[in-house]
């Protein structure tokens, strides 16, 4: 019976752990990018980015990942490639796979910015969507800690690292972003998606394209996104074109007559049938799309 049980418990020791590896962007930034899926009980909530920073007097993490666990094995990986203290965490928005590994750095003491709109969504619930789709070992010692500062204007950290609200809705109704001028690396979170199609399901399409192209007016020469492995220069291009492309269309289906149970049938944009996630989120995108659209016609 023993000799039975030790490759159980091997194999549920591999189950609970992220093997996380990052990747290296620049000298000083280092990424640990996501799959491109929903969250389910196989990924565990891996499927957005975070990064780090290595600034003069300590390090930053933009976005903590989906679980007290996958934070701790980040960390890890982060000590193995410098001993300077981490000494900041940014949340770029308030979806709970940026965010739930903050209850893994608010045990090192790390400041944790992001905006107060992250407070006012969680004001009435603690309970996360990770709960209901990822293992109960993965999500162990997760709890959800709120930012320890609030950001209302840009700041700068250690006058190396600029931290940046967008001032309108855009991926939701309060995102932030970073910029590291130094080697000119935008933090973009889910303002940027590659690979997959973006969901739209808390967002403004016409503060999203004012996003894009406020990260456009930085000059940066990598623009990293909250989902996709694509960080160059023309990273912004698909979520650009995807969000120009449903706005056409809605304003062409509105001045139409075209009504809601119909739109899901003919807006499909099939140029984007084969990428990842479509089946998931391109009917809810359109129905998100038609409330927005209509309500400016009225």
């Amino acid at each position: 019976m023993s000799s039975l049980l030790i490759p159980f418990v091997a194999l549920s020791t591999f189950a609970a752990s992220y093997s996380l590896t990052p990747l290296k962007i620049t000298p000083h930034v280092y990424c640990f990018f996501g799959k491109n899926e929903i969250p389910n009980k196989h990924n565990n909530g891996n499927i957005s980015n975070s990064c780090f920073v290595i600034l003069k007097n300590g390090v930053a993490v933009f976005d903590t990942g989906p679980t007290y666990m996958y934070a701790k094995e980040e960390v890890t990986q982060i000590r193995k490639i410098t001993p300077k203290k981490i000494k900041y965490v940014i949340n770029s928005h308030y979806h709970d796979d940026h965010i739930l590994g903050n209850s893994y750095y608010a045990t090192l003491g790390v400041r944790i910015y992001g905006t107060k709109e992250i407070e006012h969504k969680y004001q009435n619930t603690t309970n996360t969507r990770m709960q209901q789709h990822i293992t109960k070992e993965s999500y162990k010692d997760t709890q959800l800690v709120l930012p320890t500062h609030y950001v209302t204007k840009s700041i700068t950290l250690d006058n190396e690292l600029q931290v940046i609200p967008i001032p309108h809705p855009a991926h939701t109704k309060s995102d932030l972003i970073a910029f590291y001028p130094k080697e000119r690396v935008v933090f973009a979170g889910d303002i940027i998606f590659n690979d997959r199609l973006p969901s739209i399901r808390d967002g403004d399409i016409e503060g999203w394209l004012k996003a894009i192209d406020f990260i456009l007016s930085l000059k940066p020469k990598y623009i990293i996104g909250g989902h996709g492995m694509k960080y160059d220069t023309k990273a912004y291009i698909f979520t650009k074109e995807y969000l120009q492309q449903l706005r056409k269309e809605f304003k062409k289906a509105i001045e139409d007559g075209i009504e809601l149970d119909e739109v899901t049938t003919k807006i499909t944009l099939p140029q984007y049938k084969n990428m990842k996630l479509y089946k998931e989120l391109h009917r809810k995108n359109v129905f998100k799309a038609y409330q927005i659209y209509e309500w400016e016609e009225e």
